[in-house]
This record gives C-alpha cells, sequence and structure tokens, in this order.
C-alpha cells in the first residue's frame, strides 16, 4: 500500500510508544511511505519546539525517514482544498505518490474521508483496515 503520514502522527510515533508507534513501523515495514520536505521540516521543528528533543536527535529522525520512505514534491493544489489551507501540502503528496491512504489526526483532513482515489484515515483505522488485510 502507498502511505502518506501526516506530522501529528510521526510526532505521537517518535514521541511515545502505543498505536501511532506501531502504525509507523507497520508502515515503514510493509508498505511505501512518501515524505517530502515540508513534511520533514514539519516533524523536525515540531519535536524540538513542542517535545523539547535536541536538534541532533530530530535530525536523526529526519534522516532515518529519508533512508526509509520515497522524497517527493507534493503537486501544486489550491488552498481552498482543505479548511486549514497549511494541510493542502499533503493533499499534494498524496496526489503525486498516487497513496492509497493519509493516515493523520487531524480533523480537518479526518472531516473529509477521502480526496480523489485516497482514504484519510485516522491511526486506528488505518491499524483495523491493514489487520484486515493481514498487515
Amino acid at each position: 500500500m502507498r502511505v502518506v503520514i501526516g506530522t501529528n502522527v510521526y510526532l505521537a510515533g517518535f514521541a511515545t510508544r502505543g498505536l501511532s508507534s506501531g502504525v509507523v513501523e507497520i508502515c515503514i515495514q510493509n508498505h511505501d511511505l512518501f515524505i517530502c520536505e515540508a513534511l520533514l521540516s514539519e516533524v523536525a521543528k515540531n519535536l524540538v519546539k513542542k517535545f523539547k528533543l535536541q536538534e541532533a536527535k530530530a535530525d536523526e529522525l529526519v534522516t532515518f525517514l529519508q533512508e526509509t520512505a520515497t522524497s517527493t514534491t507534493p503537486r501544486e493544489l489550491p488552498p481552498d482544498n482543505c479548511r486549514d489551507p497549511n494541510d493542502v501540502f499533503l493533499l499534494g503528496l498524496a496526489d503525486e505518490a498516487e497513496a492509497d491512504c493519509i493516515i493523520t489526526g487531524d480533523k480537518d483532513l479526518l472531516d473529509m474521508k477521502q480526496w480523489n482515489q485516497t482514504r484519510i484515515l485516522n491511526p486506528r483505522g488505518f491499524y483495523e483496515l491493514v489487520r484486515g488485510e493481514g498487515a
């Protein structure tokens, strides 16, 4: 499965043990994961700002993502494609990656439920989907 993971799921996955960390791990091991520079920048910035991680550790996690995921440039989309214009790059990334799903905790995206051919799921919804498919 081709997957885009939102910043908030990466943050929860890297900072805590639980569902989000399990989902990130499943995606890295069993699926095609897609990232972009804007996503990596958000992850690094928030790991330092919100979780008080040292910049060197945040950089290690970003480097890990760069080595395990496919980096691409999101398709440019009008900002009115989502209630929060700051989330539009994820929709563009999903388009460019031809992603099967976006995994996020962002309500603005989750309320959409689908973007073109891409399902928008929270970590629990993704976990239940892949558990039903045998991961």
